[in-house]
């Protein structure tokens, strides 16, 4: 396990020198055969006779070098375990993290669609007792279960096509008019969303109260309109913050009115936004309870429902409902992914033969040839030195 180095000298046949054990010189012969330096196990080098097979250099337990017979079997490079779920870890923490919180996020999803197909045993259980269909069989096996989600839905559509409609125009007004006041109003549209709902709640019904308004139904709707507002007018905002306004200019340019630039470039760029913050407002309207229990007097909604039936044990019907709503949300959100996906691979370019005009395009195709354009009214120059063909 020494390192030491051999000097071949002249006078004897082929003889060296080399380095012994504390560091002294020796002659060898040439009887011996040659050898080669190579790495021990600390570090050091050390020789090794040509007569043993050839070596090649591996990586040892702690990263060092050291050296293999040819005569062993290629092996692979030896890493410690530790060492590698370490750097697997460090490659993937984020999405690792990522998973965890989605898996936090969906799991009491799981559990309400779980026990949408369980069948408990008793009213007041529930735990995981039988599988079972009848339940989506008969969703309105409770009559008023049912006609509380019929009302929760009248009343999220009617308070969604309300504040989507007043949230898209103030939308606009604060991100494409400069105005007094501009700035005050952008604050005061983050109150309702600052504002706890148990003091948004009772402030609805003191000045219903003082209003002699009779409460039911479309107190309720308009409550709900006071807050999905806010969403309506931030989520919009943002879409129209990332809008190139060039585009309209460019369309004001070739001539279209304002109507068509609005109908044709403008809507169709603010219509994902203005779709999302519908579906917001839909759902912060249909699960709302604080301020629709303040507000709604003889109105039962879905939740105020599931509040009253807690207490006497909750129908299983109840998770079928949930699971259905979340079901018909996926969708849409899939639906709406699945088009934009689709409307991005229309928008490609598609490259055709020479000489032919792109499907959909409104500019023609050159020829690689030297000759015109099929369709183009302005001349290709034939070659250097020469005029281009007249067309006509």
């Amino acid at each position: 396990m020494s390192c030491e180095r051999e000097e071949c000298s002249a006078a004897e046949p082929r003889s060296r020198e080399r380095k012994g054990w504390f560091g002294e010189r020796e002659e060898c012969s040439a009887a011996e055969p040659r050898s080669r330096e190579r790495k021990g196990w600390f570090g050091e080098r050390e020789e090794c006779s040509a007569a043993e097979p050839r070596s090649r250099e591996r990586k040892g337990w702690f990263g060092e070098r050291e050296e293999c017979s040819a005569a062993e079997p290629r092996s692979r490079e030896r890493r410690w375990i530790p060492v590698r779920v370490s750097r697997w870890l460090a490659d993937r923490w984020v999405m690792i993290v990522a998973l965890l919180v989605l898996g936090y996020l969906f799991l009491p999803i799981a559990v309400v669609a779980g026990l949408s197909l369980n069948r408990p045993s008793s009213r007041l259980s529930y735990d995981f007792n039988e599988f079972t269909l009848d339940n989506w069989r008969q969703p309105c096996a409770t009559p008023e279960m049912c006609d509380a989600v019929v009302r929760s839905v009248q009343i999220g559509f009617l308070a969604t096509v309300g504040s989507t409609v007043i949230g898209t125009l103030m939308a606009f007004a604060l991100v494409r008019h400069r105005f007094r006041g501009r700035g005050g109003i952008n604050l005061l549209i983050f109150l309702p969303m600052a504002t706890p709902e148990l003091v948004l709640g009772t402030s609805l019904l003191a000045l219903f109260v003082s209003a002699g308004v009779p409460q039911g139904f479309w107190t309720v709707v308009i409550a709900h309109v006071m807050f999905c507002v806010s969403f309506v007018v931030v989520t919009v905002k943002a879409r129209l913050a990332g809008m190139d306004r060039r585009l309209e200019e460019a369309a004001m340019d070739l001539y279209a009115s304002e109507w068509q630039t609005f109908r044709r470039i403008t809507l169709p760029l603010v219509l994902p936004g203005i779709v999302a913050a519908a579906l917001l407002a839909f759902s912060l309207s249909f699960d709302d309870f604080i301020v629709t229990n303040f507000n709604a007097g003889t109105t039962v909604t879905f939740p105020m429902y599931v509040w009253g039936a807690a207490q006497r044990g909750i129908p299983p019907q109840v998770n079928v409902i949930g699971t259905a709503m979340f079901g018909i949300a996926l969708l849409l959100v899939g639906l709406s992914m699945l088009r934009g996906r689709r409307s991005r691979r229309a928008e490609l370019p598609v490259a055709h033969a020479p000489g032919r005009r792109a499907a959909g395009s409104a500019l023609p195709v050159a020829d690689v040839t030297g000759r015109g354009a099929a369709g183009s009214a302005l001349p290709v120059a034939d070659g250097p030195g020469r005029r281009a063909a007249d067309p006509s």
